[in-house]
């Protein structure tokens, strides 16, 4: 059942004292419920179609009261190494003088074309440089306790923490806030980080809780905006409820087309919107 959410104990589920007894795991539970905080208690497995592990539990951390955080890690590529040699053209404008050193051209349309550049770290473009810092990251949180999912290569657990990771973006789910530093103090260590606190915004998604209720909003008001202004549509907008009552063909005799945003553009902007919110 590759394509479901496997959810065991998360209705009736309690804290026990010794960690989370809402233990869920992608796919199968059998084996990977000893890779979660504690065993299952639950007796039923309630099967939902899959969602991303990141909605999933920001919506189980809201019903649980679990703490949460947020980490980005700051040009988190180059902090890798690379893992076979690799080489650049030199940038155009600059040029390697006599003296083998690197030098800015007085034409700034220059191409050095007789030397190469051999990189001393991962560098954004190449096509190995997200499996390098995957592995770098991989193996300092499995250095620190955690285990990696089967399933899911971005799940990482341990029996007080989760951490779901997201490129360069991590979010941190745990009882209490003490651990969730501990960790990102250890982190801290062997990467350059920045904590950006509890989570409120991921990927672009505005996030809102409310613990009362035990509910949780995602909004993604900024990329509705950017939309709207790339089709210059505002407050002052003439709009109708159903835009057009029947099928459009082309009009021949028609005005000029004279809109100047994309098209593409602006299509996959609202398949984002419709696909990731």
């Amino acid at each position: 059942m590759p394509n479901y959410l496997a959810l065991s104990g998360v209705i009736g589920a309690n804290i026990s004292q010794t960690g989370f007894s809402l233990n869920t795991s992608h796919a199968c539970v059998s084996t990977e419920k000893n890779r979660h905080l504690d065993a299952i208690t639950g007796r039923h497995t309630l099967l939902l179609p899959h969602v991303p592990p990141s909605v999933y539990y920001l919506h189980l951390s809201t019903i649980r009261n679990l703490q949460t955080h947020q980490v980005d890690y700051t040009s988190a590529f180059p902090q890798a190494d690379l893992d076979v040699p690799l080489y650049m053209r030199v940038p155009q404008g600059w040029f390697v003088n006599g003296n083998g050193k690197f030098q800015q051209h007085t034409d700034p349309k220059y191409n050095d074309n007789n030397h190469y550049l051999r990189l001393k770290k991962n560098l954004y473009g190449c096509k190995q440089t997200m499996r390098n810092w995957f592995r770098l990251l991989s193996e300092g949180l499995r250095k620190l306790g955690f285990s990696q999912s089967k399933t899911d290569s971005c799940l990482f657990l341990r029996h007080d923490c989760i951490i779901i990771v997201y490129v360069d973006d991590c979010l941190f789910f745990s009882q209490n806030t003490s651990t969730i530093d501990q960790v990102i103090a250890s982190l801290s260590a062997s990467f350059k980080l920045n904590d950006e606190g509890d989570v409120s915004a991921f990927s672009g998604v505005q996030i809102s809780k409310d613990i009362i209720n035990k509910s949780i909003r995602f909004t993604q008001p900024g990329l509705i905006d950017q939309i709207l202004r790339d089709v210059g549509l505002t407050t002052y907008s003439k709009g109708k409820d159903m835009p057009c009552d029947s099928i459009l063909h082309p009009d021949p005799t028609g005005p000029e087309h004279t809109e100047s945003w994309n098209y593409r553009s602006v299509i996959g902007k609202l398949n984002y919107l419709a696909n990731n919110t």
